[in-house]
């Protein structure tokens, strides 16, 4: 079978339930996943770059995933996917997923993001030839949302049926 490299970018700030449900289910797909943990030019982020590249990394262990590449002499010694986080500090995206050697950007999509989602698809496309796949979440965890999840950290609200329990820690130790 041939190696099937997708990126998964996004801010994770921070990293919720939604997103591991992507990510769960992109790794059922593809063969090698990039974990884009992204800074958006139009978002001042809640947590700096290594906090939310630490806690994708935690998340993906409590998930299941493995923290490293596993080691095998063949393609086919190889239990699942290999899933490895890229800091994507700036720059085009499809240029990123050039050079890691990605065919595939893959984006949870909530309908709310339907429109601007498909605006940078095509954008990405037209550019590099790239594809953009869209994976619905899971219905229950398709309201969830970074930006939901920040507004309750703010407010004092109960995070944890939202973010893996890492995040529910690190907010735990980490509040204001």
């Amino acid at each position: 079978m041939s190696n099937r490299i997708a990126v998964v970018p996004g801010t994770f700030d921070p990293v919720t339930r939604g997103h591991m449900d992507i990510l769960t289910r992109t790794s059922r797909i593809f063969n090698t996943l990039y974990v884009l943990v992204a800074n958006n030019p139009d978002k001042t982020p809640l947590l700096p770059m290594h906090d939310r590249v630490d806690l994708v990394g935690q998340a993906l262990e409590e998930y299941g995933f493995p923290r490293s590449e596993p080691k095998c002499d063949s393609e086919s010694d190889r239990n699942g996917p290999i899933v490895k986080i890229h800091r994507f500090e700036k720059g085009l995206l499809v240029d990123c997923c050039k050079q890691l050697g990605a065919t595939v950007i893959v984006r949870g999509l909530i309908s709310a993001d339907a429109h601007r989602e498909a605006s940078m698809a095509y954008a990405n496309r037209n550019m590099s030839g790239i594809e953009t796949v869209f994976i619905l979440p899971d219905p229950p965890l398709s309201v969830v949302s970074s930006s939901m999840v920040r507004q309750l950290i703010a407010l004092g609200g109960d995070i944890s049926p939202y973010v893996p329990a890492c995040v529910t820690r690190f907010f735990g130790t980490h509040s204001g």
